[in-house]
């Protein structure tokens, strides 16, 4: 794959939580890129694994929570492939990760929850 140029970019979140309002911080990145729903994660910074939105290759599956149910770990990257483009996105901890529409990637990068999810009372 020929390298055409690069992007490089830092950012730094700051965040206020004093409210005692559970929030999920994203950050979200647009591309044109038609991706037909296929991203790539890494599987701790040895291999890429190709993710499909909405399918899981071993079982038939019935989505109901769309988002939740297409994230992934991210360890250290998030890749986009189109034909011959090729976004990477690389990050300095683990995230949760997703493409929820085509050219489009999403990574959780703070979560504070009030509530504890276990099922019990």
């Amino acid at each position: 794959m020929e390298t055409k140029g690069n992007l490089s970019s830092s950012m730094n979140f700051v965040y206020d939580f004093s409210d005692n309002v559970g929030k999920e911080v994203i950050s979200r990145f647009s591309f044109d890129l038609p991706t037909h729903g296929l991203f790539y994660t890494d599987s701790n910074g040895r291999e890429m694994l190709e993710r499909k939105r909405n399918f899981r290759p071993t079982w038939s599956v019935d989505i109901k929570e769309p988002v939740s149910a297409n994230y992934y770990p991210v360890t250290s990257r998030i890749t986009l492939r189109d034909g011959d483009t090729e976004l990477s996105i690389l990050t300095d901890r683990a995230q949760g990760g997703t493409s929820l529409h085509d050219g489009e990637v999403e990574l959780m990068v703070s979560t504070l929850t009030l509530q504890h999810f276990s099922g019990s009372k």
